[in-house]
């Protein structure tokens, strides 16, 4: 239960992106710190590397999706523009890379606490 809950809450990140697309790239400005703290939420509540490194990649594609499709629902509704267009790829790259980035230190330290659990 607690496995489909926190995948479920990962996949739920994608809401904002279609909720507020016409705020354009702020939404992925203020979904960084959200994104930030699912990551520790990810890593408090799995109970091995594995699992953390599961939810992190639920997260990444649900919020590179959302991302994508934000950018498109702003395209066809509010402005198209070249520049957007970049920026929306520009987006999803650095996104990719956050929480790849996040999810190689919380993996660190996740197998250091467990290790160090083990000893114990």
């Amino acid at each position: 239960m607690r496995k489909a809950l926190m995948i479920f809450l990962n996949i739920l990140l994608i809401v904002p992106f279609f909720v507020f697309y016409r705020k354009g790239a702020m939404v992925t400005v203020y979904m960084w710190y959200v994104w930030f703290a699912m990551t520790v939420a990810n890593a408090f509540f799995s109970k091995s590397v594995k699992e953390l490194i599961m939810y992190n990649v639920f997260l990444l594609v649900f919020a590179t999706i959302g991302i994508f499709v934000g950018g498109q629902l702003y395209f066809k509704y509010v402005y198209w523009d070249e520049m957007g267009e970049s920026i929306v790829i520009l987006e999803m790259i650095f996104e990719i890379f956050y929480i790849i980035a996040l999810t190689v230190v919380e993996s660190i330290a996740k197998h250091k606490l467990n290790v160090k659990g083990e000893a114990e």
